[in-house]
């Protein structure tokens, strides 16, 4: 049996290796259609990667389904910290899109004008993405590292990987995961399960992409879909 600190770490290191060198590098983007479309569907296979990893890594070092991280024991607790999360991020997310600074690289998921349609095909792309990427890291990562090694090194050694994953984003989004990587693997910790901090990396995701899309006077926002 593989251990299972060994084996969460093991699967960190292949799907964010997968995940950013290669499915987010401009030739699988081409491959996969290119442009918006290519970069969306890059998005969402990501997130089933994560999601694969979870599942592998639960299976190889026999992990119980409750080690996992996608239990809610507090579902009170877990609305209230996903609340009071998106009323403190999600306005300082959404201020820094309006800058001409961040739109360089935001939205990540670029098109010169989209439809309802790209709208639509953009939140899904981050909900299937975010959606493996928090059942790993705030999920059986974040689980297994703490009861290993306790509340603080678990959490430490969590957020370390975490901020090597964001090592190729901007400075401040790169620094920003010093204080939201404690502060989400806790949130989870404290609800049982990862689904507050998915709500809440979510919410701030499509914020990020839709306001810099909207406030970038080079990018047109709205309309139908081409017949």
């Amino acid at each position: 049996m593989v251990d299972p600190v060994t084996g969460v770490v093991a699967a960190c290191a292949v799907a964010v290796l997968v995940v950013f060198q290669g499915l987010e590098s401009p030739g699988t983007v081409d491959r996969l259609g290119g442009g918006f479309r290519g970069k969306a569907r890059a998005k969402a296979l990501g997130g089933a990667v994560f999601a694969a990893a979870t599942v592998a890594a639960g299976l190889l070092a026999k992990v119980p389904l409750s080690g996992w991280g996608v239990h809610l024991t507090d579902p009170a607790h877990a609305a209230l910290y996903a609340l009071a999360c998106i009323v403190v991020f999600v306005p300082v997310v959404g201020y820094s899109s309006t800058r001409p600074s961040a739109w360089s690289r935001t939205p990540e998921l670029r098109e010169s004008r989209y439809t309802t349609g790209d709208l639509v095909t953009l939140v899904a792309a981050w909900v299937t993405y975010l959606f493996g990427y928090e059942l790993f890291f705030r999920g059986i990562l974040t689980f297994q590292l703490v009861e290993a090694l306790g509340t603080e090194r678990g959490l430490a050694v969590m957020t370390g990987l975490y901020v090597l994953a964001h090592l190729t984003k901007r400075p401040a989004e790169a620094a920003s995961t010093l204080v939201v990587g404690p502060l989400f693997g806790w949130i989870a910790l404290q609800s049982g399960g990862f689904w507050p901090v998915f709500a809440v990396h979510v919410a701030m995701a499509l914020t990020a992409e839709i306001v810099a899309a909207v406030s970038n006077p080079e990018i047109q926002v709205g309309g139908r879909d081409a017949s």
